[in-house]
């Protein structure tokens, strides 16, 4: 009896490993042909999943992915498991380097990350519901050229869902980063150490296939729009909170209200007068204009920011021109 339970056992275990580590390959091909349907070319190279009895190790050698209008990611090996009990979750190490280019300014970026992780999580027909990663000590370099280092970077995405019943999506994005290093030849008088930034945001509309000039006006036209709950900045003396929400204009320029929360701006106006920027008497004024946005306290200003027909504005006052995204 004790032999027949024993291979009764067995015999469950392994039914059960092979039913699970096909529900993990199902997943993983089921999101890739998803994917090709919208046009995209997705690629693992050798995919290999071993483990048996007690575990799920997942490996792809070489995976990548390209956009229909040119953008592309490619990462390093991946090696990840997924518990026996949920096959639906899988983690997996996605440290090393990740190329990613195509953009219409050509060149190539690179992100070599020490440490990275990647958690996603599948529903029961290989959609992917939400995606959760973490960084540290993150270089990102532009044609071989170091734009920054990152002491940390969290982000999750997801999940995708309909927006209250309506043919739009809604998809969720919360990130941080931390301990941001710029370039030391940066010009600025913020200097080249961001302690922190962080963005709550709600993208809005159909996520249209095409290459991108096809796909925004498609976007804008169905009611799509970017809807910022919170972006929080520390840079220096400078801390600022904002939300509001944006679209795209009849020329794909970005059209919106921002309410914010800035403080430090009268230690940037000090630093601008210490590097010969502005001169004192801008200086007075600029602060006298701080003074009165902030309600007699210029440390503490809230300040409307709008984008509309192609004019940037804090308060009433146009400060920039915006072009098109595209």
């Amino acid at each position: 009896m004790t032999a027949g339970g024993l291979l009764l056992l067995g015999l469950l275990v392994t039914a059960y490993w092979h039913w699970a580590a096909g529900q993990v390959m199902a997943g993983l091909e089921n999101w890739r042909q998803q994917q090709i349907a919208r046009g995209f070319v997705v690629n693992f190279g050798e995919v290999d999943l071993t483990g048996y009895p007690f575990a799920l190790d997942l490996s792809l050698s070489s995976p990548e992915v390209s956009a229909p209008d040119g953008r592309y990611w490619q990462g390093p090996a991946v090696t990840g498991n997924a518990a026996l009990w949920d096959p639906f979750t899988i983690n997996a190490d996605i440290s090393g380097t990740h190329r990613f280019g195509g953009f219409h300014y050509g060149g190539e970026f690179r992100g070599l990350a020490q440490q990275a992780s990647l958690q996603a999580h599948l529903d029961w027909d290989g959609t992917l519901n939400h995606a959760v990663t973490s960084v540290a000590d993150m270089q990102l370099l532009y044609q071989d050229a170091q734009l920054l280092q990152i002491g940390t970077l969290d982000a999750v995405l997801g999940p995708l869902r309909p927006a209250d019943g309506e043919q739009l999506q809604e998809l969720d994005f919360d990130g941080s980063a931390h301990s941001i290093l710029l370039p030391e030849d940066g010009d600025t008088p913020l200097g080249n150490f961001v302690e922190s930034l962080s963005l709550k945001a709600t993208l809005r509309g159909p996520l249209p296939a095409q290459k991108a000039r096809q796909a925004l006006p498609i976007w804008r036209d169905a009611g799509g729009e970017a809807i910022v709950h919170s972006a929080d900045v520390a840079w220096g003396p400078l801390n600022l909170h904002a939300k509001g929400g944006a679209k795209l204009d009849a020329f794909l320029r970005p059209e919106g209200q921002f309410g914010t929360r800035i403080s430090g701006l009268s230690e940037v106006i000090n630093r601008l007068v210490e590097r010969g920027q502005i001169k004192p008497a801008q200086a007075g004024m600029l602060s006298f204009a701080l003074l009165s946005l902030g309600g007699g306290d210029a440390r503490n200003i809230a300040l409307p920011i709008s984008m509309k027909d192609g004019l940037l504005s804090a308060g009433p006052v146009p400060i920039a021109s915006l072009k098109p995204v595209l």
